[in-house]
């Protein structure tokens, strides 16, 4: 076999193996310790180290595809050699480099990050294959997202979580694939049709977002929102771009102040999403919590 074929058949193998890592939000093991983490995260180790080793070989027949150092991926080395030192030399570094079952963090996930990015990087490098990457990847958060809906409407439960078995969770993914759905929408090379579907996919999963009741993830959502609409509004110089940026940023505006308005009224307090804003405390709960975990990391 040519040396061509083998890379070709490498490359296509790799792209596939990458193109499985969206599906691994289907993922549940009940039969592991907690079993919406621990699934997800072998399986896609299994996949990553897979993909590595055949990206190893590529690499060998094919100089095309080491990967550009640009300075964010210079960045993200320096910053994940730091943590690796800091795991080194912490309290302790069983625990810094494995995590545990619960969080399967520590150092050897973030290594496999690493990797994925590399190979991301090197493999992806054309436009459209990582334009249908992120389509499918939308196709797979739109599945999840009526999911979500129908467990709202079904299962009667105060907070969505589908398969990633924490409302959080199953947040910050749909959140992700919002703002990733909004970037291909604003594509200039974008036809109607697409944007009929990526319009459709949003006003489908920002739903599913307020149905977390995950307030820091909902808060991101208006603010990132926020940014991008005055930023288009100061930037742009299509006058349509601009007239869409002011409805977007005086309608948050709008929203906010009539929340502050009604926020002491039974039309809040009766609705579990809206009453979890209403008592945000930074003195008592998990967001006081937070606060001092914050202060804790940065002066110590």
């Amino acid at each position: 076999m040519k040396i061509d074929n083998i890379s070709k058949f490498l490359h296509f193998s790799i792209v596939a193996l990458l193109f499985l890592i969206p599906t691994i939000v289907f993922t549940v093991t009940p039969s592991l310790f907690f079993p919406y983490i621990t699934g997800k995260n072998f399986e896609f180790r299994f996949l990553v180290e897979i993909a590595f080793v055949l990206w190893l070989i590529l690499l060998f027949l094919d100089k095309n595809y080491v990967p550009k150092f640009s300075p964010s991926i210079i960045a993200v080395s320096i910053f994940i050699f730091i943590i690796f030192l800091a795991d080194i030399f912490g309290v302790n570094p069983y625990k810094s480099f494995w995590s545990n079952f619960e969080r399967m963090e520590g150092f050897v996930t973030i290594f496999h990050l690493f990797a994925y990015l590399l190979m991301w990087i090197s493999i992806f490098k054309k436009e459209s294959l990582q334009i249908w990457f992120f389509r499918f990847s939308l196709a797979i958060s739109f599945i999840v997202a009526n999911y979500g809906l129908s467990q709202s409407v079904f299962s009667k439960v105060s907070r969505v979580d589908v398969f990633l078995g924490n409302p959080i969770y199953f947040a910050v993914y749909i959140l992700f694939h919002i703002f990733i759905a909004g970037i291909l929408f604003t594509r200039k090379e974008a036809t109607k049709n697409e944007k009929i579907i990526l319009g459709a996919l949003i006003a489908v999963e920002i739903p599913a977002l307020y149905l977390t009741a995950s307030r820091g993830a909902i808060i991101g959502f208006i603010l990132g929102l926020f940014v991008v609409g005055l930023g288009v509004m100061f930037t742009s110089e299509k006058q349509k771009q601009k007239k869409i940026a002011r409805i977007i940023t005086y309608g948050i505006l709008a929203i906010v102040t009539l929340f502050v308005l009604l926020i002491n009224t039974n039309f809040v307090k009766n609705s579990h999403v809206l009453n979890r804003f209403a008592t945000i405390s930074f003195t008592n709960g998990t967001v006081a919590a937070r606060t001092y975990v914050w202060k804790t990391s940065v002066f110590g």
